[in-house]
Order: structure tokens, then sequence, then C-alpha cells
């Protein structure tokens, strides 16, 4: 059996980071994720734990792009009613930053149109065979 998920998005709010009763640090949030081939955008809540989860707090914000290694977590729950309630959520083994708002702001504003440049230029010109000059 296999459960690992990977998704690219964007962090849709300012990072809260919780310790534990045992002093481990941990935070949740949700990450915007766009749909293959489709205009939809799906929100996925994301938990980190320990190092990683005080890293992410220290260097990314709302905006940020990020990628994130995991597996799909289902926890089942009794509220203050006694209703069994049901999270799915990714439990993440690996964070990767990607891009910060602010440099793809600075990436942005510093990119200048390319020339187009004709890639086949420096072979020289264009060569006409005739049929007969082919050796099969």
């Amino acid at each position: 059996m296999i459960n690992n998920v990977l998704i690219v998005g964007r962090i849709t709010h300012d990072l809260e980071l919780r310790k534990t009763s045992t002093d481990k640090s941990v935070c949740e949030f949700s990450v915007a994720v766009n749909r293959i081939g489709q205009d939809t955008t799906d929100f996925i809540t994301c938990q980190v734990w320990n190092k990683q989860a005080d890293n992410l707090v220290k260097y990314c914000e709302k905006g940020c792009l990020i990628g994130i290694e995991g597996c799909l977590r289902i926890d089942q729950y009794k509220d203050k009613e006694d209703k069994i309630r049901t999270k799915a959520y990714v439990l993440a083994n690996k964070v990767s930053f990607l891009q910060t708002k602010k440099q793809e702001a600075k990436q942005e504003k510093n990119e200048k149109p390319k020339e187009e440049k004709d890639l086949f230029k420096e072979f020289g010109e264009e060569v006409v065979i005739d049929e007969k000059d082919l050796p099969f």
C-alpha cells in the first residue's frame, strides 16, 4: 500500500506556531493548489511538526510558494456534543521553500522582454538537396 502526497502551492494565511505539552512545535495551515487542466483551486490543510514547523514559521508567510511531501491522514474524534467528526489533512514529511512573494515580485520587475533569437542563424544558409543527389 502507498500513501504519498506531493503538492506545490501557496500558503493561504499567516502561520502560527503552537507547542504541545511536551514542547514539540506544530504548525497547521492551508495551501492553495491549482488542479491540473482546470480553473479550480483546492485549499488543502497541512500539518508540519518539530524543526520543520519552526523553520516554516521563521522563513515563510502568507503567499509563499512551497512544496510539501507527506501522507494523507484522516483522523476521527468526538466533539463537545459527542458527534463523530472527521478531519483530513496532509502530514508533511518534507517542506521545500520554493519562492516568497517578495522574490517573485523582484523577479518580475527585473525581467525584461527578451528579443526573439533565430536559433538556426549560426548554422548558415539553408541548403536545398535535389532528390537526384541522394544515394538511395
